[in-house]
């Protein structure tokens, strides 16, 4: 049994033990070695990677470019749904234009029809049928999640969300009618 025993250079000197101390005291500060896999196993670079936030389960742990970069926040905080000073309908029909117009051009460019002169009507008529559905599915969200994001004060909620859904089929239908009406007009003689 004298094979199990520890020899002189298993017991750990005080250099191994300040390592293991500064490890566990950087794991408590919420940051850990950055180590970059490799055949042999992990090379560490030297780098320290922050891991946990200021305060446990806060959603202050996750860094990203999009969530903290500035061009990635200001490109998101452009967007309709969460640009300041809009009214519910005025992002419903901002949004909906802008699906209802690309929704219709898989259909003309891909679908079973796209080499006949029928193209942009079904087209049209697909790009309507998914604003619809989608539409639905908005307002059932909003009847069963009821969420308060877009409502005054006094309103019901969900009256903020369901106003910008109601809008959003109707800049939908208007915004596939819209590039039906480019591509019949200004379309190619195919």
């Amino acid at each position: 049994m004298k094979l199990d025993m520890p020899g002189d250079e298993d017991i750990p000197d005080l250099e191994d033990i300040a390592e293991v101390q500064q490890e566990f005291d950087w794991l408590m500060d919420g940051k850990m070695r950055f180590g970059i896999p490799g055949p042999a196993g992990i090379w560490y670079n030297g780098a320290l990677i922050q891991y946990k936030g200021k305060e446990p389960f806060a959603g202050d742990q996750i860094v990203s470019i999009l969530t903290d970069g500035s061009f990635g926040r200001q490109y998101v905080e452009n967007m309709a749904f969460y640009r300041e000073g809009l009214k519910p309908w005025q992002r419903g029909i901002e949004i909906g234009m802008a699906h209802g117009y690309f929704l219709i051009g898989p259909f003309v460019s891909l679908g079973p029809l796209r080499n006949t002169p029928e193209a942009a009507t079904v087209g049209l008529l697909c790009g309507c049928a998914i604003v619809g559905i989608v539409s639905i599915g908005g307002l059932i969200f909003g009847a069963t999640i009821k969420p308060t994001l877009f409502d005054k004060a006094g309103d019901r909620p969900a009256s903020g969300f369901n106003e910008m859904i109601n809008w959003h089929a109707v800049g939908g239908l208007g915004g596939a009618g819209f590039a039906h009406a480019l591509l019949t007009v200004f379309g190619s003689a195919a």
